[in-house]
């Protein structure tokens, strides 16, 4: 028998997490989830064998969830990393030269294709997903 597929989601809001838990659940994944960066921070350092992790970009603080994104990244074996926002969009999110936001090559080498705006779009996460 086939193990499940292991997901983090991090997001500090609750009906977020909750909608994205129950969502993965449905299509047969183990699923862990985290309300914080520092409790998605722990789990990736403790478990360190998801096969994905999804995380919100602003949590506690702005931008803390490249902090998850960066943490997953070094994990072996490496997860798919998704980063998630609901406070941008993607011509604001990759423009340089703006405090905290990504260039267009920091958010591919750290979320790779997977940078998605929130709401989620179900329809796209499929292929993300599923490497």
């Amino acid at each position: 028998m086939l193990a499940k597929r292991s997901i983090l989601l991090a997001d500090d809001e609750s009906s977020i997490l909750e909608t994205l838990r129950l969502a993965f659940e449905r299509e047969g994944y183990e699923v862990a989830t985290a309300k914080s960066s520092t409790e998605a921070v722990g789990l990736i350092k403790r478990n360190g064998r998801f096969d994905a992790v999804i995380t919100d970009l602003n949590m506690e603080e702005e931008d803390i969830g490249l902090e998850v994104a960066r943490v997953a990244m070094m994990a072996k074996p490496r997860p798919a990393v998704v980063v998630c926002t609901g406070f941008a969009s993607m011509a604001n999110s990759c423009r340089p030269g703006n405090g905290h936001r990504l260039s267009g090559t920091q958010a591919g080498r750290i979320a790779g294709p997977d940078f998605r705006l929130e709401p989620a779009d179900f329809q796209a996460a499929p292929v993300g997903r599923r490497r």
